[in-house]
């Protein structure tokens, strides 16, 4: 069985939340597209904002279209906003 992440998403015009797997390997401009299509919530001008975590000194920060989720060092249960980028 593969390995998954779970990221809590935040997405839509009521700002649901949803627990989404993903696999550590997709590129943010898959799971971008994934949540698209479940949530039926954004577009393209739609990017993944992971929120930071004051206790491991990491700033939030909107993650790159073209790397993974793993490239993000990105565990399970992470909080992420799929927002405007605007």
């Amino acid at each position: 069985m593969a390995l998954a992440v779970k990221i809590y998403i935040v997405a839509g015009q009521n700002s649901s939340t949803k627990i989404m797997k993903f696999a550590p390997e997709m590129s943010i401009h898959q799971v971008l597209k994934e949540i698209k299509e479940k949530t039926n919530a954004g577009g393209d001008d739609f990017g993944l904002y992971m929120l930071g975590n004051l206790e491991k000194k990491q700033k939030p920060k909107w993650l790159d279209r073209m790397k993974s989720l793993k490239n993000y060092f990105i565990k399970n249960n992470v909080r992420s906003l799929f927002s405007n980028l605007t």
